[in-house]
């Protein structure tokens, strides 16, 4: 009996282990106990950087073939989970493809090289998948999830939390490979540039067989130094374990690329409207003083200052889903993207800066009810650059559709910028391949002979020199780059006959033709004749001519350059018109220079042109064959004096002789030498408010800038000088001169009197 139970009691331990053991054995087959034994390679996975869950790649049946496809990496082989054995490490091949034989027959391995790769997962992939997402067009369809960021070698380098993905884009929605736009719970920087932001957009490229046109609009934009260029990089996008192809994942032209993103206004109304959501809010239109349409949001709080910090779109084909709109004479349609949300008071300011730069454009740059220049209404510098930007690349939406400007804080002038969205351009169009550019909207714009001017200038000056070089490197480094990632994407996305290669060098082709077409356009522009009498000097001549000027002779040790001969005036260029100052120049000493004048793009001089020097006299002048006016100028030497303390130049707002004559206890304390006097006034005299020149004091700019100031430096007259001159203060027109504040005071008291 004893013996009975005790063999029972065996063969239910056996059982027992034996369940434990295949418990386990069947975690190892299908690598998790939630899944069952492989049956095919849909069953199969890998993960682009095994320490994370949300980096788990399936594989892909494609025309009856099997295919798993792996982002860049260092590893030479590949984990697989699922298989017979539980796991198998794959050995890869040197070529970019590996096969692999299983007793599910043959898999193709591809591997991508070079660049990162995106991850997204749905929180829920059944219900809120990537279909769900793709089949809506209207940007209707989101869901959330989370993102993981994997580096060129395949390590995970950032995991976010999605707030929402939606399809994004207008015309390029409605393909079949759909870009994205993405919102992370919070702020990261994806593309290591320093900028951490919530909103980023995946590009398809799906019109775009090279996969590099939007991107090299972007590099193109760095290269140039243009102050609000997009940051972009392609990647491997795999959504809900699926590889999607090669994507250009770049940052939106959100307010925070301009220079409108330090305006207290826009944070004002952030802040106050931060509560409100575009699925409940109520908008209602209205018509402006020009009885123009816009429409605006009913629950939206206006700030105090309603004055500027605006990101406005051209939108003239999507317009009407968006929530602040309005209307130009012309029929151009504008969205604020930022402030998200604007007040009726908002709408009616920016509508009719608008609508006032579009009748000076009427006018043909002169504006038919105050009688001021277009310039007082729209930046030259900025137009001539988001023109010639535009004209390069193709870009066939500029001017029509997704073109940016924006407007900063208390000044009544439009800013171009940033660039974005060049799907339809450099020889590509989602429409009709044989599409030009044509400008309708801005057609009147255009042929105003100083913008024409400025545009050609650019053109000219900044990218004619340098875009074949530039095209010519990046259309090879490209090419290096995305061989293996864009073949994997021909998988994906068939349809192309030739190899990224030869589309890449396609590319290449026609920047440079279109280079030339865009240079014989601008030397047919007719030219100015510059004639009469011009002083040299003056603010006419400043910006009409490129000028050299070098020293014939000079007494000092190291001779004087162009900075030497800088002064404080008003215009910020040497000025040599005004006549010598005395204690400003050396007595008795007699410097000659020679100096050769050369027209700007699109004038010419006449040949009986003259010139006159106030500040001395011209030995010598002749026109050369090249057109150049070259002069021997007889002058003094202006006195030089240092400004620059530690890396900061101090000319704006300093002058020794003011100080010392002001402040007579600085010569007891320093003496008067240059180094001594504005070592003295930077560490004793700044912190203690006082003022080192008649046109600025630092009490008197706080005051003027009192809410924007105060709440972040107090009464730290330092800091408040450093925003003042490097901080974007002088360059945002903020005031800081006494004797302006002064004249504005009566002025308004006068005002007051006669009423």
């Amino acid at each position: 009996m004893q013996k009975s139970h005790t063999y029972k009691f065996i063969l239910c331990l056996i059982g027992i282990l034996s369940c434990v053991l295949l418990f386990f054995l069947t975690r190892s087959v299908c690598g998790t106990g939630d899944e069952a034994r492989a049956e095919s390679y849909a069953d199969i996975y890998t993960y682009g950087d095994s320490s994370a869950e949300e980096t788990k790649i399936f594989c892909q049946e494609l025309e009856g073939e099997w295919y798993l496809f792996l982002p860049s990496r260092e590893a030479d082989t590949v984990h697989l989970y699922g298989i017979e054995h539980g796991t198998e490490d794959v050995a890869l091949s040197e070529e970019q493809e590996t096969i692999y034989e299983s007793d599910f027959g043959k898999l193709h391995i591809l591997r991508s090289q070079n660049i990162p790769s995106v991850y997204f997962t749905s929180e829920d992939p059944a219900e809120f998948g990537r279909d769900y997402i793709d089949q809506d067009n209207d940007h209707e369809n989101r869901t959330s999830g989370s993102l993981a960021l994997c580096n060129s070698n395949g390590k995970l380098s950032m995991r976010e939390g999605v707030d929402q993905i939606r399809v994004r884009g207008n015309s390029t929605a409605l393909l079949e490979k759909k870009p994205y736009k993405v919102t992370l719970h919070k702020k990261q920087d994806l593309l290591s540039d320093g900028s951490k932001q919530t909103d980023y957009a995946l590009l398809a490229g799906a019109a775009d067989p090279s996969l590099i046109r939007n991107r090299l609009s972007y590099d193109l934009q760095k290269e140039l130094s243009y102050p609000h260029s997009i940051q972009a990089e392609n990647v491997d996008l795999y959504y809900d374990g699926e590889y999607r192809g090669n994507y250009l994942l770049t940052e939106l032209p959100g307010i925070e690329r301009t220079d409108a993103r330090l305006a207290p206004q826009q944070l004002n109304n952030d802040r106050q409207n931060s509560g409100l959501s575009s699925d409940t809010v109520t908008t209602l239109s209205d018509t402006n003083g020009y009885g123009l349409p816009f429409t605006y949001i009913v629950e939206a709080k206006a700030p105090d200052k309603v004055d500027g910090g605006y990101l406005v779109e051209m939108d003239n084909a999507y317009y009407e889903t968006s929530l602040n709109v309005f209307m130009t004479s012309y029929g151009s349609h504008f969205e604020v993207v930022s402030p998200k949300y604007c007040s009726k008071e908002e709408m009616l300011y920016i509508s009719e800066l608008f609508e006032r730069m579009y009748r000076t454009v009427q006018g043909n740059g002169t504006s038919p009810d105050s009688g001021l220049s277009l310039d007082t209404y729209f930046d030259y510098d900025s137009l001539a650059a988001m023109w010639s930007i535009s004209e390069v690349t193709g870009n066939l939406d500029a001017f029509n559709s997704s073109t940016y400007f924006y407007t900063l804080e208390g000044q009544e002038k439009i800013y171009g910028g940033p660039l974005w969205d060049f799907d339809n351009g450099a020889g590509v169009s989602i429409w009709d391949s044989d599409e030009t550019m044509d400008y309708w909207h801005w057609i009147d714009f255009m042929d105003i002979y100083k913008i024409k001017k400025a545009n050609g200038t650019y053109y000219q000056t900044m990218i004619a020199p340098m875009i074949d070089d530039f095209v010519r490197q990046k259309c090879k480094a490209y090419t290096e780059e995305l061989a293996w990632s864009a073949a994997m994407d021909d998988l994906i996305w068939p349809g192309r006959d030739k190899s990224n290669a030869e589309y890449i060098s396609e590319v290449e082709t026609y920047y440079h033709e279109r280079n030339q077409s865009i240079m014989r356009d601008i030397n047919e522009y007719p030219d100015e004749v510059v004639s009469g009498t011009i002083a040299i000097g003056n603010r006419d001549f400043a910006v009409g001519a490129k000028i050299n000027l070098r020293p014939i002779y000079s007494p000092t040790e190291d001779g004087i350059s162009i900075k030497n001969l800088s002064c404080r005036s008003e215009d910020k260029t040497w000025d040599l018109s005004t006549g010598p100052v005395e204690d400003t120049y050396e007595e008795g000493r007699e410097y000659l220079f020679f100096m050769t004048i050369e027209p700007n793009f699109g004038r010419k001089f006449d040949p009986g042109i003259q010139f006159e020097f106030a500040n001395g006299k011209i030995i010598s002048q002749e026109m050369n064959a090249d057109g150049k006016i070259e002069l021997v100028l007889s002058s003094g030497m202006p006195k030089v004096e240092n400004t620059v303390y530690e890396g900061i130049d101090y000319d704006l707002v300093y002058d020794k002789d003011y100080y010392l004559s002001h402040y007579p206890e600085v010569f007891d304390e320093v003496g008067d030498g240059d180094e001594d006097v504005l070592r003295y006034f930077i560490e004793e005299g700044i912190p203690e408010g006082e003022q080192g020149c008649e046109h600025f004091s630092v009490l008197t700019y706080l005051e003027a800038n009192d809410a924007m100031l105060r709440p972040y430096y107090g009464e730290d007259y330092s800091a408040i000088l450093e925003h003042y001159l490097i901080g974007g203060g002088y360059e945002g027109g903020f005031t800081g001169d006494p004797t302006q504040k002064a004249i504005t005071e009566g002025e308004e008291d006068g005002a007051e009197s006669t009423d």
